[in-house]
């Protein structure tokens, strides 16, 4: 396989395409060690089904474990439930934090307490609607009231309350906050004839849930990807792989994910699995530009040009870099279209900031191409004794123009004049 700068931006199991998918790797690794802090702190809703049911000492310990602050405490009183209030990440200035957990516990029967879970995080919000959906909850009832839109969802024997609604701020801002009270079945549908709420249908003979088994299932989740992540900086593709399909099957998987899955059958060259995964990732961002060029390295590497160009143009005009504005100059080499390859290594050219000698030579190889095929063979010349004997990728400048020559055959581009620029080499 080639190993040439101007396809820099391509993955591939050389050098230079390894450094772009690291790139990529350790900036989500970056990321993911960042979120999984924060998302193992945060309470899940897995985890809130089965902390509800908790003594209030048994309860402390798992918030305290979890990095919360005990807010105030309050004994029940005759028929007032008791309660114990955390925040997590809470401002040393206001009373601002990340999150509010209330757990309201009975004196008598713990099946009845109640749980509240207060964030501002929409992603947060999004993750835990996701997570109510895959666990089976079924939608029992929706409304607006005073400006709030209220949900109720059925999951087995608990039922989880939804508001989403909008607070007042400093200079007249608003923000947008999400709470989850969760109930027991018996104990929602007893507030419902209380307060003569609309009826709602509800399951009449629910299957207990294994909550012991869902916390546990959740919290090893982040382990398991982080170790995904490290089979994967290991170069243990297939060991990687097989988490992420196992998550699938689980329907616990991560957007991401699919971007890390092609990119791991990307590296044992399985192309057509990995455009598959890409492609499951470019759905959900079709806007991110690494996956616009993955996409692209994948035609690249099973011969189809135009699809190539096809994402690594758009690419271009998500980010115009020097990098990409240059490898797709190749790409239009190898398809033929010369004028077009003089426009994009022109405006790689222009972009060119001066720090990267490699590229500054992909550019000038590029160029000394486009001469060459469009009849400019005394152009070409130049570049080509100006440059000559320079190091290019560890390799000299006239061993990476040969295996340029040698792909370009593949490509069925026939052309006189490069046995002279060979002649000229010698």
């Amino acid at each position: 396989m080639e190993s040439h700068f101007h396809c820099h931006s391509r993955i591939s199991t050389s050098n230079n395409l390894t450094k772009h998918i690291m790139k990529r790797i350790i900036s989500f690794c970056i990321l993911i060690v960042i979120s999984l802090q924060t998302y193992s702190q945060m309470l899940t809703i897995d985890q809130a089904i089965a902390y509800r049911t908790k003594s209030v000492g048994a309860f402390e310990e798992l918030m305290v474990n979890k990095k919360w602050e005990l807010l105030s405490v309050e004994k029940p009183s005759g028929t007032t439930m008791g309660s114990i209030s955390f925040s997590y990440n809470k401002s040393t200035f206001d009373d601002k934090a990340e999150g509010f957990a209330t757990l309201l516990y009975s004196s008598y029967n713990q099946k009845f307490n109640r749980l509240s879970l207060q964030v501002v995080s929409n992603k947060v919000y999004s993750s835990a609607i996701t997570r109510i959906k895959a666990l089976g909850g079924k939608l029992l009832s929706s409304d607006v009231e005073e400006g709030e839109i209220i949900k109720a969802y059925q999951i087995n024997n608990t039922v989880i309350k939804v508001i989403t609604g909008t607070k007042s701020e400093e200079f007249g801002a608003t923000k947008t906050t999400y709470i989850f009270i969760l109930y027991a079945l018996e104990d929602y549908k007893a507030k419902i004839a209380e307060n003569n709420e609309i009826a709602v249908t509800v399951d009449p003979d629910p299957l207990s849930v294994d909550t012991a088994y869902t916390v546990e299932e959740n919290e090893s989740l982040y382990k398991e990807r982080n170790q995904a992540n490290e089979l994967y900086n290991q170069k243990n593709y297939k060991g990687a792989i097989m988490f992420y399909l196992d998550a699938i099957k689980a329907n616990r998987i991560d957007d991401i994910d699919y971007y890390s899955l092609g990119a791991c059958y990307f590296n044992l060259e399985q192309y057509t699995s990995a455009i598959k995964y890409f492609n499951l990732y470019y759905k959900k961002s079709p806007d991110d530009v690494d996956v616009l060029v993955a996409l692209s390295n994948c035609y690249f590497e099973l011969l189809n040009i135009k699809m190539a160009i096809q994402y690594l143009a758009k690419a271009c005009i998500n980010n115009s870099t020097d990098i990409n504005n240059c490898t797709l100059a190749w790409y239009f080499i190898l398809d033929k279209q010369y004028t077009k390859a003089l426009d994009y290594i022109t405006i790689a050219e222009e972009l060119y900031d001066g720090k990267n000698d490699d590229l500054f030579y992909a550019i000038q190889i590029n160029k000394a191409h486009i001469y060459l095929l469009d009849g400019r063979l005394e152009s070409a010349k130049l570049i080509h004794k100006k440059y000559m004997g320079n190091i290019v990728e560890n390799s000299t400048w006239e061993e990476v123009v040969k295996n340029d020559f040698q792909t370009m055959k593949k490509y069925k581009i026939v052309n006189p004049n490069i046995q002279k620029i060979i002649e000229l080499f010698k």
